[in-house]
C-alpha cells in the first residue's frame, strides 16, 4: 500500500465558505481512496490529507504571514500539493505554495486531475522520480 502525504491548497482570504470547500475537497479524496481501494486492477493507497485550517491555532499573532509561515512548514513535508480549484489563481498565499513545490520539486495536482486517475504521482516539476 503506498502511503501518500497530500497537501491541500487553495483560496483562502475573502471566501466565506473556504473552510466547507476544504472539507468537501478531502471528503472526494477520501471517497477516491475507499472506491480506489476496492479496485482490484490498481494500487491501494493510504492517503494523509492536510487541510491547512486545521493548523489555524498555531497562529497566535492572527497575521496573514504568520498563517502562510505555519503553511509552509505543512507544506514541504507532504508528498504532493492538490490544488482543490476555488479560484486559487487570484490566492497569493496558493500561488506562494506552489512556487515551493516548483522549487523543491513537489509535484503540483489538480483535484479533478487527481479524481479522474489523470495524475501520475511520480510525475514531479523537476522531472526526476519521487523516492519513498
Amino acid at each position: 500500500m503506498e502511503k501518500i502525504k497530500i497537501y491541500l491548497s487553495g483560496a483562502i482570504t475573502g471566501r466565506e465558505n473556504y473552510k466547507q470547500e476544504f472539507y468537501e475537497a478531502k471528503e472526494k479524496l477520501i471517497k477516491f481512496q475507499e472506491d480506489n481501494n476496492k479496485r482490484k486492477d490498481t494500487e491501494k493507497i493510504d492517503l494523509d490529507i492536510i487541510v491547512p485550517c486545521d493548523y489555524d491555532h498555531l497562529n497566535k499573532s492572527g497575521k496573514w504571514e504568520d498563517y502562510l509561515k505555519n503553511d509552509i512548514k505543512l507544506l514541504v513535508g507532504c508528498d504532493c500539493l492538490i490544488d482543490i480549484e476555488n479560484e486559487s489563481y487570484n490566492s497569493k498565499g496558493a500561488l506562494l505554495e506552489k512556487m515551493i513545490c516548483t522549487a523543491l520539486g513537489i509535484p503540483i495536482i489538480s483535484l479533478s486531475s487527481f479524481l479522474s486517475y489523470k495524475a501520475t504521482y511520480k510525475y514531479s516539476t523537476t522531472n526526476l522520480e519521487m523516492k519513498q
